[in-house]
């Protein structure tokens, strides 16, 4: 029997060549499962996949719903990237669920004893890590485990939650983190990250994320057998109580699952600092599935950032907490107040983007793992294509273009948004706009391609500035292709009014460019489209199909519901719930897998 390293463990622990993981002969595991289906096919698939990274486009082309999507997208790792993790940092994970940060940790060089109570999620861990032989992943459940070593980094990830289940007492929660706080040498760090009880996706309509139920956290429905989640006061107080005497909140945006935009909460007493602007393009989820929307989120966060409320009704917190007092939390990189991740594109493409205040003021970096004296081309067309990430530059205050559409937008306001919309034509003429001209034969310098509502800050003076040029094209390109993509992107992050009416996209977009001066024939249309569907299909990734720009086009713009029939919309979608429900079980069922030959055949009879 081979016995684990008594350095790390002190029970009798053996590797287990069926689980691939480290576990006592008496464990047999905890009743915790997102479906044994679901993570039978994970197993499946990590083990017959040969790259195994975060970033690994082989397994992310296995994405296809909401669990392959939490195991195997890149974007999980966000959570973790603005700390220092290196090879002299002893990391443990409690509950490690499939192995995603498992991964990430183990890829920074860091030794990492992963512990997960599901013996079937310890086996998908193990598999994931089968290659990393600095990652160690023990089957056991977290009140039981006893190394006999402490750890620099102790991480609750998706875990505190699901305390009041899986730990005993009057108060699980303390008790999950008095046990982590013993496993923390002295000056180590905690890092949790739990969803807000308080979050404001719960208040616009999403369902609880552990229940699926509307409202259920807000009025407090939580009891001895379900998941619990906290607010941002009574987390710091329970912080405090188990001994953290030192915490720092982190903000994830859309949350902690997939972050895109990591806030630091003091940010928001930051002059001049519009948050806001970068909420502005932040989807929130809805893991149920439902669509359902009361009020534009994007609109709400401005005044709740104005009245420091981010931090109460963020959707998701990361915490920094440790038991000793220290004037800067050890294992976080540089200060800094805002972290955006671009992750869905061609590797050398993916993106870092740091705000952090200094003595001169406010400036912003975007970065990439490229080095600076490589220069990658990529053709769209007759056009030549360059990523040119600025590493340093003034932050440039005042409200997003975008943001001031979305307030119109949300009004029905399509002449002000075109008042907007010429504004923004003046930019690209480089000179006040005729007032009508023909869009098929205009052009503007390759460097406006993505000089789009979200690139455009409306300074105080009225003047609107160009942020964030990192795409660049060599040669002069049409006014069309960067009216178009920025109407498309501006108008699938607004939300209509109710009685808009179910209006395409194309349609809203050719009655404000009537309003602005021209307009915009169907085969220009089709010329930009192809021009765009090369564009982003050299960014992105190609891990997952991409929709159409003409497909776009033809979606209607989202509408909020009007809210006397939000009770009507909610037994539609309870209905098509069950439905689903009910077609499922019959598509599981095994009369239906004995009677598919016969249902071959009558399809092949009813062809002919």
């Amino acid at each position: 029997m081979q016995v684990l390293h008594n350095s790390m463990i002190e029970a009798p622990y053996f590797k287990d060549p069926d689980h691939g993981t480290w576990r006592r002969k008496d464990f047999a595991g905890i009743p915790y499962s997102d479906g044994l289906a679901a993570e039978s096919a994970i197993l499946d698939i990590v083990r017959s996949c040969s790259d195994l990274s975060v970033g690994s486009k082989e397994l992310a082309r296995h994405i296809c719903d909401w669990p392959t999507e939490y195991h195997f997208s890149a974007t999980r790792a966000n959570l973790l990237r603005p700390f220092c993790i290196d090879k002299d940092k002893h990391v443990l994970e409690l509950g490690c669920g499939c192995g995603a940060l498992t991964r990430y940790l183990g890829e920074s060089g860091a030794t990492v004893t992963a512990v997960e109570g599901s013996l079937v999620r310890a086996s998908i861990t193990a598999a994931r890590c089968r290659d990393l032989p600095n990652v160690h992943i023990v089957a056991d459940s977290i009140q039981l485990f006893k190394p006999c070593m402490q750890f620099d980094i102790v991480t609750l990830i998706g875990v505190l939650e699901y305390a009041p289940i899986f730990i005993g007492g009057e108060n699980p929660a303390l008790q999950c983190l008095d046990i982590a706080r013993r496993f923390l040498a002295p000056g180590g760090t905690l890092l949790l990250a739990i969803e807000n009880q308080l979050g404001l996706k719960y208040f616009n309509g999403c369902t609880e994320d552990h229940v699926g139920e509307l409202f259920f956290g807000l009025q407090d429905q939580y009891g001895a057998a379900t998941p619990v989640t906290f607010g941002r006061a009574e987390l710091q107080r329970l912080l405090n109580k188990a001994g953290f005497s030192a915490t720092r909140f982190l903000l994830p945006f859309p949350d902690y699952k997939l972050p895109e935009i990591l806030i630091a909460e003091d940010a928001s007493a930051v002059p001049d600092l519009a948050l806001h602007n970068l909420l502005a393009r932040s989807q929130d989820r809805d893991y149920s599935g439902r669509r359902l929307r009361i009020f534009d989120e994007h609109l709400a966060w401005r005044p709740l950032a104005r009245n420091g409320l981010l931090g109460d009704l963020a959707n998701s917190f990361l915490v920094i907490a440790e038991a000793e007092s220290s004037s800067a939390p050890p294992q976080l990189t540089t200060p800094w107040l805002a972290k955006i991740y671009s992750m869905s594109r061609r590797p050398t493409w993916v993106t870092e983007t740091t705000i952090r205040l200094e003595p001169s003021g406010l400036r912003v970096s975007k970065l990439s793992p490229r080095k600076a004296d490589e220069e990658e081309e990529v053709r769209i067309g007759p056009f030549t294509l360059l990523h040119q990430p600025s590493p340093d530059e003034a932050y440039i205050a005042g409200d997003l273009l975008l943001h001031k559409l979305q307030r119109l937008a949300r009004e029905s306001k399509l002449v002000e948004m075109a008042e907007l919309g010429r504004q923004w034509l003046g930019l690209l003429f480089q000179g006040p706009p005729p007032t009508t001209f023909g869009l098929a034969n205009q052009q503007v310098p390759g460097s406006f391609i993505d000089c789009i509502p979200a690139n455009l800050i409306s300074a105080e003076t009225g003047e609107l500035i160009m942020i964030d040029k990192e795409w660049q094209l060599r040669e002069p390109i049409p006014m069309a292709w960067v009216i178009l993509r920025g109407l498309v992107n501006t108008l699938y992050q607004c939300k209509f009014p109710h009685d808009f009416g179910q209006r395409t996209c194309s349609a809203v977009i050719s009655e404000l460019l009537a309003l602005m001066g021209t307009t915009v024939s169907a085969s220009l249309y089709e010329e930009i489209s192809v021009l765009e569907n090369i564009f982003q299909d050299a960014c992105h990734d190609g891990r997952a199909p991409k929709p159409t720009f003409l497909t776009a086009l033809e979606n209607c713009v989202p509408r909020l519901p009007a809210v006397e029939r939000i009770s009507e919309i909610e037994d539609l979608l309870a209905e098509n719930r069950s439905y689903k429900k009910a077609l499922s079980c019959i598509e599981n069922s095994m009369s239906w897998h004995i009677t598919k030959p016969l249902r071959f055949l009558a399809r092949v009879f009813m062809r002919h």
